[in-house]
This record gives C-alpha cells, structure tokens and sequence, in this order.
C-alpha cells in the first residue's frame, strides 16, 4: 500500500532521493586539522557517498578558497557561487584560524604570541580538553581524525566567525 503526497513544492532529483532515505552522492569541501611535514589543516574536496568520503583531492589553501568563492569551477560548487556569503560567513580569513581548536600552541612556531591555540590545554599541547572535543563533536567534527565536511564544515566556520562563541570555547576545561 503506497500513499503519495503532493505537494505544490516541486522538488530537485537530489531532494526526492534525500526524502526517501537513499543517500545522495555530492561532492563536498572539507578540512582535517592533523599536523603534516608543513602544516596543521588539510583541505580537500571528496565525494559524500553516505557516511562515506571517497574520491579525496587535497587541495592548496589558496585553489581551496578559490572554489568555495566560486572563482574557480569545482564539482563542490558545481554553481561556482560564493559559499562564503551563502553560509553567511562574515570573516573567511577565520579559516587560517582552524589549527587553533586542536592546539594550544602552534606546531611550528612558539615563540610569538599569535601563535597561540584555543584550546589553553598546556599539560597536552596537541589536543583540546574534553569539553572541547564535546563542542566539535555536537559541530559535527570527527573528534579521532578532526575531519569536518560539507554543510558541517561552513557551520563551524560560521561558529568561529562569533567572539562569544571562541570565548566559550577556550573556556571549556
């Protein structure tokens, strides 16, 4: 017994798919705050099969930023639209301040004070607290490899974009 809604919305193919529980393929933007040979965040572009990352194409900061700005075609922006303003992200540049919610100081530099992290966890310097893992874990952060993708990625830098928010981040002990 089948029962269908009409609806006077018309829906995208994608919307009908999610509707009904298939997962939808799409690519996605993405970061993983992890120290490498030269940096502290990873940004990548990957296929959202489910649950499931496949199709990962690491990309340099400034090719990262350009697709999400819609400067340069991407299949994550298939539109080439800015997702900065979508997402109502204020400040973009906060995306150089990604390392500073796993370390409390950063990686590669210790002796200026720019380079402190948020976490202020200086008995395990590479790690945030757990209240802190909470936070990114509730923003939809995977607190065991530090990914973050698609809608979750723009929300937490939109979290980020907010002085309350970053106060109550370093703050959780």
């Amino acid at each position: 017994f089948l029962i269908l809604f009409i609806s006077t919305k018309s829906l995208t193919f994608s919307q009908v798919y999610q509707t009904f529980g298939t997962p939808v393929k799409k690519y996605v933007f993405g970061v993983r705050i992890n120290t490498s040979w030269s940096s502290t965040v990873t940004f990548f572009r990957a296929l959202e099969n489910g649950k499931k990352l496949t199709d990962v194409t690491i990309l340099p900061k400034d090719d990262f930023i350009r697709e999400i700005m819609g400067l340069e075609t991407s299949p994550a922006n298939p539109d080439t639209i800015n997702l900065f303003k979508k997402y109502d992200i204020v400040n973009p540049t906060v995306i150089d301040s990604l390392w500073k919610l796993k370390y409390a100081v950063y990686p590669f530099a210790r002796r200026d004070a720019d380079t402190l992290g948020w976490t202020n966890n200086f008995q395990n310097p590479y790690l945030p607290t757990s209240k802190q893992k909470r936070i990114l874990y509730n923003l939809g952060m995977d607190t065991l490899t530090y990914v973050i993708y698609g809608d979750k990625f723009f929300a937490l830098l939109k979290a980020m974009n907010n002085p309350a928010w970053i106060k109550n981040y370093k703050n959780a002990k």
